[in-house]
């Protein structure tokens, strides 16, 4: 398993801890995320068990897939679950549902994340969006894509520019992982904060 992606998941069950200790009740508020992800959710914790069910998915595959044995042709949507952290003295991140399309006939990947709630169980304000991915074979090291949005963070709204590396898992590519390679989060004033993040998403 990736480094950076063991990190990521250590950040973000430090925050659910900071979850459980911070918040003295639970929001009824919902995501807005529709129904046609598979991996909706409404609380932070709920949210966070739902990453970590697909961690342990992409921790049982055990094997990346080779770049030879994906698919050559068709397309495919992936479901999955988005977390961010940013890298400074509190807690403060936000999980949120990712979906993820492949073309495999151009290996070519494009996708969106949204209907964020950060660790106090509040719906924040944000999508994110995944462009110029690239994989296969044929893209040499350059398997990565380009994250850009902007997400309302506990201190404040952030502009988030990323790079993510583009894993797949299973033996045709049933998992899709994104890793933040690097990435920062600039807020309205002040200078940029370093953010942590990864997706994991699920073949539909």
């Amino acid at each position: 398993m990736p480094k950076n992606f063991v990190v990521m998941v250590a950040v973000i069950s430090a925050i659910g801890a900071c979850s459980s200790s911070s918040s003295s009740s639970s929001s009824s508020s919902s995501s807005s995320e529709t129904s046609e992800n598979a991996f909706a959710f409404s609380t932070f914790d709920e949210g966070l068990e739902n990453f970590g069910v697909l961690s342990d998915r992409f921790e049982f595959e055990e094997e990346l897939t080779d770049p030879a044995s994906l698919p050559t042709s068709g397309s495919a949507r992936y479901d999955g679950m988005i977390a961010l952290a940013l890298d400074n003295d509190t807690a403060d991140g936000v999980i949120g549902t990712v979906q993820i399309d492949a073309d495999f006939s151009s290996n070519t990947l494009s996708g969106s994340a949204g209907s964020f709630i950060n660790f106090i169980d509040e719906p924040t304000a944000g999508s994110l969006t995944i462009s110029n991915g690239q994989f296969g074979p044929d893209a040499g090291s350059s398997n990565t894509a380009d994250v850009s949005g902007s997400i309302t963070f506990e201190a404040g709204q952030m502009d988030v520019s990323a790079t993510a590396d583009i894993i797949f898992a299973g033996e045709t590519g049933e998992v899709n992982v994104g890793v933040f390679e690097s990435g920062s989060a600039e807020p309205t004033s002040g200078d940029p904060i370093a953010i942590y993040g990864a997706w994991i998403a699920e073949r539909q």
